[in-house]
C-alpha cells in the first residue's frame, strides 16, 4: 500500500493496480458479517426465550391443572379436621346432656365425612381409617367421660340444693327453739 499525492487527495494505492475497492470491500464485508452476527445471536437468543416460554407455559398449565385443585382439596380437608376439632373442643365443654349429645352426633358426622372423602385414595385412606378409628374411640371414651362428669354435676347440684334446704331447716329449727326459749323465759320472769 503505497500513498499517491496527485491534487492535494489522498489515494490508498493497492499493489496489482486495484485502488479504494478492496478497502470498501472489507468495510462492506466487516458490516455484512457482523449484521449476520447480531441476527444470528438474535436469532438464538428468540429461540432460547421461546423454549422458556414454552417451558414456563407447561409449568403454568401444571400449576393450574393439577397443582392449585390439589391445594383447594387440601384447604377443604383441613377444614374438615378443623371442624373435628371444634366439635371434640364442643364436647369436652359440654354442660348439659344435650349439648353433649349434639357435639357427639356432629364429631361422627366429620368422622364420616372425612372417611368419604379418602376413600377414593386408597393409599392414604388405610393409614388415615386406622388413625380414624383411634381417634373415634378415644372419643367414644371421651363421650362417656363426659356423660358421666354431666351426671355427676347433676348430683351434685341436687345435694347442694337438698343440703341448703337442711341448713335452712336447722336454722329455722333453731330461731324457733330460740323464740321458744325467750317466750318461756319471759314468762317466768313475769311469775
Amino acid at each position: 500500500m503505497f500513498l499517491n499525492k496527485k491534487k492535494n487527495k489522498l489515494r490508498l494505492k493497492y499493489p496489482g493496480g486495484v485502488e479504494g475497492k478492496i478497502a470498501r470491500t472489507s468495510v462492506s464485508r466487516t458490516v455484512r458479517i457482523s449484521l449476520s452476527v447480531i441476527t444470528l445471536s438474535l436469532i438464538i437468543i428468540s429461540g432460547l426465550t421461546l423454549a422458556g416460554l414454552y417451558s414456563f407455559n407447561g409449568a403454568l398449565n401444571l400449576l393450574v391443572k393439577e397443582t392449585i385443585p390439589q391445594i383447594v382439596l387440601d384447604a377443604s380437608n383441613a377444614s374438615k379436621f378443623d371442624n373435628l376439632l371444634i366439635e371434640t373442643e364442643r364436647l369436652a365443654a359440654a354442660s348439659s346432656e344435650s349439648s353433649r349429645r349434639i357435639a357427639y352426633k356432629r364429631i361422627q358426622q366429620n368422622s364420616i365425612d372425612i372417611r368419604t372423602k379418602f376413600s377414593n385414595e386408597v393409599t392414604v385412606f388405610e393409614e388415615l381409617n386406622n388413625e380414624l378409628i383411634i381417634l373415634e374411640r378415644v372419643l367414644a371414651d371421651l363421650n362417656q367421660l363426659i356423660a358421666r362428669k354431666i351426671k355427676i354435676n347433676e348430683q351434685s347440684k341436687i345435694k347442694v340444693l337438698s343440703l341448703f334446704e337442711l341448713m335452712k331447716d336447722v336454722v329455722t329449727f333453731k330461731n324457733d327453739s330460740n323464740s321458744h326459749q325467750i317466750t318461756e323465759a319471759d314468762r317466768n320472769a313475769n311469775y
